[in-house]
């Protein structure tokens, strides 16, 4: 996606396209589309979802990350001063 194309609210959150959205392209999972059992279910994989995911996961959590985009899309996307 560049500049000038429309903003994708399927790709990211924000009201402007940051580096680290329009350089690569996105990681795309298939939807669950069955029952699952987790310990815990970490809700948004951004920065922070994920981090919390790896730390359970590190402490033998059994742990399963939902995001309703792309992974790292929204907010974490967003980012431009890291």
């Amino acid at each position: 996606m560049k500049k000038e194309d429309p903003i994708n609210p399927l790709v990211t959150s924000g009201r402007n396209l940051s580096y680290w959205i329009d350089s690569v392209e996105p990681i795309k999972f298939q939807a669950l589309m069955h029952p699952c059992t987790t310990d815990i279910a970490v809700v948004g994989a951004g920065i922070s979802g994920l981090s919390v995911a790896y730390n359970l996961l590190k402490a033998g959590k059994k742990v399963k990350a939902f995001e309703d985009g792309y992974v790292g899309s929204g907010e974490t996307g967003e980012q431009r001063r890291i």
